[in-house]
């Protein structure tokens, strides 16, 4: 109902997130990054310092071989 080309949200973001996942791999092809590449990678540079904490405490919390 009012969904013209018969496409998902499901859908869109299963396609987002495959370019993504494309990218990553094309970017870091041994599948792991630094923070200094996280940080460009996602266009995370000259944040202010409380941002800045934030994204490093982010990395740490997902980086799994710390």
């Amino acid at each position: 109902m009012g969904n013209s080309n018969g496409s998902t949200v499901d859908d869109l973001q299963a396609v987002e997130m495959h370019l993504w996942y494309k990218k990553f791999m094309t970017e870091c092809p041994s599948g792991q990054l630094t923070l200094h590449e996280f940080k460009q990678f996602f266009g995370l540079r000259g944040l202010d310092p409380e941002a800045n904490a934030y994204i490093e405490q982010m990395f740490r919390t997902f980086d799994m071989n710390k």
